[in-house]
């Protein structure tokens, strides 16, 4: 798999001024889901059903999103669709501590690739990350001491012959899901209706962690090693005592480019803290 041109190049103005209409956006239309609250952000709009929450925008900006009221939680999780005709998607999540942003994970499709960037606040501007890669929940292979906002890992987009995915790439639509299976024969075509998933939490050691699934199994590294793994983890590096400890969290944002977005599945840990 290549790597794309600027692998290791800063992505840290992007990243924030693709996170600056989190803070301005004004939260309107509201629906309940899993028992929390989710409202639309920007112009997007939001409905919910048994299958889930709806987010649709019709501004290719990505500016147009959800925030999801989680209480004070120390886990999220959630199973993610889109639907876009571009041949571009990015997505920007976001974890929000009583107002302030403190962590967000960049994941950009474009191409043939699907890239991977987080940003953390624990330690200021000196704030690094690491990129870990776990397969059948054992780790294959780590690189720490990456900067915030620069990408830490991609894999590959429709990589051709090979197993089936275990479930639907968030950029896929259903139709293309459905057609890409039956092209490459895979046999069964139900992981189209698994929706892979994205998961923030904190861990006791005031460490936040962003998890995806990687459907096709292949992950290749800032460093250049190509690993087979079916999870990618943008955990912070939290060093000395100017480190601001967040132990837990109460929104999580999503932004997205594409015009559907649906949280087809959700759950929250609380905090224990009082």
């Amino acid at each position: 798999m290549r790597l794309p041109q600027g692998f290791g190049n800063s992505l840290w103005a992007a990243v924030f001024a693709f996170a600056l209409p989190f803070a301005q956006a004004q939260a309107h239309e509201c629906v309940e889901f899993k028992g929390l609250n989710h409202c639309g952000i920007g112009n997007a709009q939001v409905s919910a059903s048994d299958e889930g929450v709806k987010v649709v925008s019709d501004d290719a900006s990505g500016e147009g999103g959800v925030v999801i009221h989680t209480g004070l939680a120390v886990d999220w999780t959630a199973g993610f669709f889109s639907e876009s005709d571009a041949p571009e998607n990015k997505m920007l999540f976001s974890s929000v501590s009583e107002g302030s942003v403190t962590s967000t994970a960049s994941v950009e499709t474009q191409g043939d690739v699907r890239t991977y960037a987080a940003s953390f606040t624990g330690a200021g501007e000196s704030t690094t990350y690491s990129v870990l890669v776990y397969n059948r929940g054992q780790l294959q292979a780590s690189v720490g001491g990456i900067r915030n906002g620069t990408i830490g890992g991609q894999e590959p987009v429709n990589p051709g012959p090979g197993p089936a995915p275990y479930c639907r790439p968030q950029y896929q639509t259903q139709d293309q899901c459905k057609n890409y299976c039956q092209d490459q024969r895979y046999g069964s075509c139900d992981y189209c209706r698994i929706p892979c998933r994205g998961v923030f939490r904190t861990l006791p050691d005031a460490v936040c962690q962003w998890r995806f699934d990687v459907p096709y199994r292949r992950v290749v590294l800032s460093d250049g090693r190509e690993v087979e793994g079916d999870e990618i983890v943008l955990t912070e590096e939290v060093r000395g005592p100017t480190s601001y400890p967040y132990l837990g969290f109460d929104e999580i944002r999503v932004q997205s480019t594409a015009r559907t977005l649906q949280i087809a599945s959700e759950s929250v840990i609380p905090s224990s803290t009082k």
